[in-house]
């Protein structure tokens, strides 16, 4: 009788076990179907049993699941976009992370004002519908300060929050302002 090294005989276990796996096959695989799969490469946060968008895929947009927060609007069509266009506008002193027009979301890098250069800001908007108004919009805040050479994280001044709210909101009225026939 032949013996077989443990590594040989482990790999031919394997082997086996996978034989009758049509890899081809549309059923799941581990129990995940393929809609679970395309939110998982999309990003979806799961805040709750079905999750909700954070960024959109073309599946999405075709069923109208876009927006944040599942909010089914597109952000960005017929008539509106002012306040997208009024947010990226905004920040654009700012380097960008990400911008998602179908969900309404944008992120910024980390940015260090000149002046003060020992702390840095990152800012989050969500664009929730497109009326322009303040509950169709959120603004998240990070800062951070340099403490010995590394960043501690710290509250942002909400007043800094609100102006910049109140600002996004004004350009977006300008915008509309200029787009309306005379």
């Amino acid at each position: 009788m032949h013996r077989l090294c443990p590594p040989v005989l482990a790999t031919l276990l394997l082997l086996g076990a996978c034989a009758g796996v049509d890899p081809d096959s549309s059923k799941p695989i581990g129990g995940i179907s393929q809609e679970e799969k395309n939110r998982a490469i999309a990003g979806t946060i799961h805040g709750n049993p079905k999750g909700f968008v954070l960024y959109s895929t073309k599946d999405d947009l075709a069923k109208g699941n876009t927006g944040p927060l599942g909010a089914g609007v597109p952000v960005v069509g017929t008539g509106g976009g002012e306040l997208w266009q009024a947010a990226l506008q905004t920040l654009d002193f700012m380097p960008l992370m990400q911008a998602d027009s179908a969900g309404g979301v944008i992120i910024t890098d980390w940015y260090a004002p000149p002046e003060t250069p020992d702390e840095r800001f990152k800012i989050t908007v969500y664009v929730i519908g497109q009326d322009i108004q303040a509950d169709a919009l959120t603004v998240k805040m990070f800062k951070q300060v340099q403490q010995r050479s590394n960043w501690v994280d710290t509250a942002a001044d909400p007043k800094a929050v609100a102006e910049l709210e109140s600002n996004i909101l004004g350009r977006a009225r300008d915008l509309r302002a200029a787009a309306a026939p005379s």
